[in-house]
């Protein structure tokens, strides 16, 4: 009784931990088929490789878990399974292992398999046969393995005379399109294709290749329910939506895939695409860099991330990559002239500097580089660095039209005087020689040539002629739409508002265009009309800030509020940077600062490199009034490696607003060596050295002699601030002599009382005062170096100059009631107390008048 309880103990805890005894190999054999053909494959793979476990040399169970792994489109663990296989394959293993092999695009185990095996097989043309030629035609670029299987092929039932015909065809010509098109005649027509994995692969890629996304996702759909699991035929879906457009789609079929294989390359190239469609370059950032270190490193998507970092600011990174992708590609690209850009903004273009300035300007490469050049070096600030371009470069003799315009327009945008006139002259030279029938060029400088002709117009009030230039263009360039706006800002700039919103509908191309026919119907007092021309066009064209802008202040005037419209126009703020910061600016733009930065909070994505949006919170913050909060947000930003001058400049003026004079130093100090020829921030330093009373610190910055008059008033701040007061005045003294001018005379005068030599600085403004040069600046110092009748009379000047400076309205009041010309000061006094209410000075000032004229 014992023995038989302790037995029934085994036996139950044999069968509570599923420890039942194993099935043979006839009777596993037997219900795995019958699972097969349920298609109930999990249940069966699983039975298979409990089995395999404890009997590893069970051959012909291994090529039934290979033919369930198979069948569910686990091609590499099917394979995994067929390697192990010692024995010899049965024609449906064969069959298996060679679809294996085909999806996991491996030509020469697939090749090496078919000769080895195939022999040993039945005869006739089986699918094998054919993935083996297209393998073999595919590696060896020969058209001999279809050929020969093209001479097997006599029975109807097995292959269609298509086959027969399109691989005939293969054979004989050298026309891809035409054995393309045979193919997809065999994919429809052969008997069993809609259930065969290599025709529907075969059909679905074609209809890809054709264009026909919506046919080629179903064909890829039934190959899917075939082999559920196969990754690749998953991928081929997500391609197809994202060739089709379909972003919708092509999103919920890769974030399915990037939820099971997040690295994977290919998957994270094409969610680059969908992130870059949705102008999210944080995401399309982390995306397509993942794609690169996946190995999909081709020059597409090193140009891709460069573009991507480009558009960031992250110009370090840039380079980086169009380094990569442009190894061994010549030219002259857009690319080019990117890393030309990125590198003149990081200061490490020196090199393509002496290059470009060495030789006469003759080709339109030489002048995209020098202009991508110049704007890399304005980005950085590097004044110095353009100064030294703009000197250096010359034009050959008789050169294209366009060059000459492109160089007129790089020397005017880089800030040369002089230049608005030749500008003018090549840009006539240009129209006239396209009128002509001469030559061509491009829509760009199209519209620098007539924007630089109908503007010198309009400056000079010659509408009438406007016109008529314009109405010439549009005879021989009806389709145009650039002329279209040209007339409908003349016709703006001349009054006549109905023709310039004519002129333009129908034509609203652009964002401009609605901002210039809104501002018609403005003038016309329709603000409504023009707030719904704005909504209109903020429909089209939602990233436009100016449409933005307007739309706000078009609300303001109406007392109407449609948030409503904005805040759907920007649905995706919590995803998209670019629409939080939108909706946070028209937020602001109303007031309402709670939503501002509620919005910018609420964003979700990537935060951590976006300079721009810790400084539009940081402004946000400052608006409402929590500077702590404001102080947080900026800061973030020293975790930001700041390459744009431009984003540079954000970062210093909100720690400006904020006084925080020491986070300014470091910033500039950190920042000044990554712009070395940024004169600029070498000043601020020293002015907030100099505002820590630390002049000697100042002095040590401005170690270099500069021509630069602002320089030079900085560094005699700082030297009268270190107690050089009489190096101070030298230099005050020659910055005058050098540029007379309003600024130079007012620092040597001032410098000058300072000195306890007033008598001079009297002498010395009065003589500037009786120039051309004098301004409201230097006569309002006169009178403050005077008294009686010669400062009013210097006062008074000032405000027929500045009628609303309160400095002279008071003073000049303060004069006449020492005179005890109180009726006279008083309205004076008046009206500088209600231009500045809050004024101390200006209050006792008008006191003290009443006062006397009360008694």
């Amino acid at each position: 009784m014992r023995l038989a309880s302790e037995l029934f103990l085994i036996v139950a805890l044999l069968f509570i931990f599923g420890c039942t005894p194993q099935k043979s190999r006839e009777e596993l054999l037997e219900e795995t088929t019958l699972l097969i053909q349920s298609k109930k494959f999990k249940t069966a793979e699983i039975l298979l490789k409990e089995f395999l476990v404890e009997n590893p040399d069970a051959d012909d169970l291994r090529l039934v878990l290979g033919n369930v792994l198979n069948y569910q489109g686990l091609y590499q663990e099917a394979e995994y399974q067929y390697v192990r296989v010692s024995g010899k394959f049965n024609d449906e293993a064969f069959e298996n292992r060679i679809e294996s092999l085909y999806n996991t695009s491996s030509p020469d185990s697939l090749i090496s398999f078919y000769k080895s095996n195939r022999n040993d097989l039945s005869e006739g043309v089986r699918i094998s046969d054919i993935a083996y030629a297209l393998t073999l035609s595919r590696k060896d670029k020969t058209k001999s393995a279809i050929k020969d299987l093209s001479k097997q092929i006599t029975d109807e039932s097995s292959l269609s005379n298509d086959f027969a015909l399109a691989t005939t065809t293969f054979a004989k010509h050298d026309d891809p399109q035409k054995y393309l098109e045979d193919l997809r005649k065999i994919a429809d027509t052969y008997g069993s294709s809609r259930a065969n994995w290599l025709f529907l692969e075969t059909n679905a890629n074609l209809n890809v290749a054709a264009g026909n996304f919506d046919a080629a996702i179903d064909l890829f759909s039934t190959l899917l329910t075939l082999r559920p699991e196969h990754s690749k035929t998953k991928l081929s879906i997500a391609n197809a939506y994202v060739l089709s457009e379909n972003w919708e789609e092509a999103d919920k079929a890769l974030d399915e895939l990037l939820a099971q294989y997040p690295d994977q390359p290919i998957v994270n190239h094409l969610k680059t695409l969908s992130a870059l469609q949705k102008r999210d370059l944080s995401k399309a950032k982390i995306h397509i860099e993942r794609a690169l270190q996946g190995g999909y490193t081709s020059t597409q998507n090193y140009l891709i991330a460069a573009e991507i970092n480009f558009n960031l600011g992250n110009y370090e990174q840039t380079i980086e990559f169009l380094e990569r992708g442009l190894q061994g590609v010549k030219g002259n690209s857009n690319y080019h002239n990117m890393l030309i850009y990125a590198r003149a903004v990081t200061n490490a273009e020196q090199a393509v500097v002496n290059d470009l300035a060495r030789d006469k300007i003759s080709s339109n490469s030489q002048i995209n580089n020098i202009a991508a050049l110049l704007a890399g070096l304005q980005s950085s600030g590097n004044t110095k660095g353009i100064e030294g371009i703009v000197s250096a470069i010359s034009l050959e003799d008789k050169v294209h039209p366009a060059i000459e315009l492109e160089y007129e327009v790089i020397k005017l945008s880089a800030g040369e005087s002089g230049n608005a006139k030749d500008l003018l002259d090549s840009s006539t030279r240009l129209m006239n020689e396209y009128l002509s029938g001469n030559i061509n060029f491009n829509r760009e400088q199209m519209i620098v040539a007539k924007s630089a002709i109908i503007g010198h117009l309009v400056s000079k009030e010659q509408f009438e002629k406007a016109i008529n230039t314009i109405r010439s263009w549009q005879s021989v360039m009806p389709s145009d739409d650039t002329n279209t706006l040209f007339l409908s800002e003349v016709y703006l700039a001349a009054g006549e508002y109905n023709k310039s919103i004519e002129a333009l509908t129908g034509y609203e191309t652009s964002a401009h265009a609605y901002i210039v026919k809104s501002r018609a119907h403005t003038q016309l007092n329709n603000t409504i009309v023009a707030l719904n021309t704005v909504t209109e066009g903020l429909e089209k064209f939602p990233y436009s800030l100016p449409l933005l802008r307007l739309y706000s202040a078009y609300e303001q005037e109406l007392g109407v509020n449609k948030a409503g419209f904005i805040k759907n126009l920007y649905s995706n703020s919590e995803d998209r940077i670019q629409e939080a910061i939108l909706l946070n600016i028209y937020y602001a733009s109303h007031g309402n600062l709670y939503d501002a930065i509620q919005t910018l909070l609420s964003y979700s994505g990537s935060t951590e490199n976006s300079t721009i949006y810790w400084y539009t919170l940081a402004q946000s913050y400052i608006q409402n009034g929590e500077s702590e909060l404001a102080k947080a947000a900026i800061d973030k930003t020293k975790n930001i490696s700041i390459v744009s001058f431009s984003e540079l400049k954000y970062v210093l003026s909100t720690y400006e607003m904020l006084q925080d004079n020491q986070s300014l130093e470091n910033i500039l100090r950190t920042y000044i060596p990554r712009f070395p020829g940024n004169e600029k921030l070498k000043l601020r330093l020293a002015e907030i050295l100099i505002q820590q009373n630390k002049s000697k610190d100042a002095l040590s910055v401005l170690t270099t002699s500069s021509e630069s008059l602002e320089y030079n008033r900085i560094k005699a701040k700082a030297k009268m601030h270190s107690g050089e007061v009489a190096e101070a005045g030298k230099i005050y003294s020659d910055n005058y002599k050098a540029y007379p001018s309003p600024q130079t005379v007012i620092d040597l005068g001032q410098f000058l009382v300072n000195a306890g030599d007033s008598r001079r600085a009297q002498k010395l403004i009065m003589n500037f005062n009786n120039t051309e040069l004098a301004d409201a600046n230097t006569l309002l110092l006169e009178g403050t170096l005077m008294a009686g009748e010669a400062a009013i009379e210097a006062y008074s000047k000032t405000l027929k100059l500045s009628p609303n400076n309160i400095v002279a309205l008071n003073n000049i009041a303060d004069e006449l009631f020492k005179l005890k010309r109180y009726d006279e000061a008083l309205p004076y006094a008046e009206k500088a107390s209600a231009l500045a209410p809050d004024n101390a000075i200006i209050s006792k000032t008008l006191s003290d008048i009443n006062a006397q004229l009360a008694d």
